[in-house]
């Protein structure tokens, strides 16, 4: 199963002039580790932790639930080089 969902994890990118890369991805959700959201790229399996999502895609993903575990999500995430 697949969700297509782009959300972007929580980077402090307020800043103007920030220069931001954008990623995207598919992977599938893991687990939740003690601080951090665990998933595993499809393409090469390399680990993505991410310690913030933002609260609106947690309010419609729960990620803390084991349930989700083994879906596949399309991730977009933002990181500064």
């Amino acid at each position: 199963i697949t969700i297509v969902l782009s959300f972007l994890f929580g980077f402090a990118f307020s800043q103007e002039g920030d220069k931001k890369l954008t990623h995207i991805v598919t992977a599938t959700f893991d687990s939740k580790k003690e601080v951090d959201y665990l998933f595993y790229d499809r393409l090469d399996q390399s680990k993505l932790l991410f310690a913030a999502i933002e609260p609106r895609i947690l309010e419609k993903f729960n990620l803390n639930d084991d349930s989700l575990i083994g879906l596949t999500f399309i991730i977009t995430y933002g990181s500064i080089p």
